[in-house]
């Protein structure tokens, strides 16, 4: 019965409301229509939920956060450990990601802006840094010896930048 008075709820708003964003915090995929007839009237629906969440229901939204990685205490690094970094190395789906995205992303002598570069992240799907301990993308970026960081000035401001190493763009095998 909540189910069907959050999706009537849901229906009414969008029909009698200016409103551009949805926010569902569930893990049930009977909410998956929903999220994708409110994307389908051009609205944005950011998911939130566990980690069993279905993929469909997930692959609906605009954006979906797990919630465990919004509860856990973010830790920072400002230098990591060598095994923090060869962890890191060795997580083969991550690497295929990161190096994807930049490649994706590449300007000029491979400089990808990483902005462009976290938008192809989250095209990817659903990812987030502080999974990996660090509070910003660029941290993460930067303690992985396969990626060079650096700060491009551009109409007064700032904004960083990531490219491979040259001769460390191949994707790593699958384990």
């Amino acid at each position: 019965a909540t189910d069907m008075s959050l999706v009537i709820d849901a229906m009414d708003i969008l029909y009698t409301r200016s409103v551009s964003t949805f926010c569902l915090v569930s893990s049930d995929s009977d909410f998956t229509p929903l999220i994708q007839r409110l994307r389908a009237d051009g609205k944005q629906v950011f998911g939130f939920g566990g980690r069993n969440t279905p993929d469909p229901f997930i692959a609906s939204c605009t954006r979906f956060f797990y919630l465990e990685d919004e509860t856990k205490e973010v830790t920072t690094r400002d230098k990591p450990k060598s095994d923090a970094t060869k962890q890191l190395k060795g997580n083969t789906k991550l690497m295929n990601t990161l190096r994807s995205a930049v490649k994706t992303a590449e300007e000029e002598e491979g400089w990808a802006l990483l902005s462009r570069v976290s938008n192809h992240i989250r095209n990817l799907g659903p990812f987030d840094h502080r999974t990996y301990g660090f509070r910003k993308l660029v941290d993460l970026f930067a303690a992985i010896d396969l990626f060079e960081v650096r700060q491009e000035k551009n109409g007064g401001q700032s904004a960083p930048s990531v490219r491979l190493k040259k001769g460390r763009g191949k994707p790593a095998a699958g384990r």
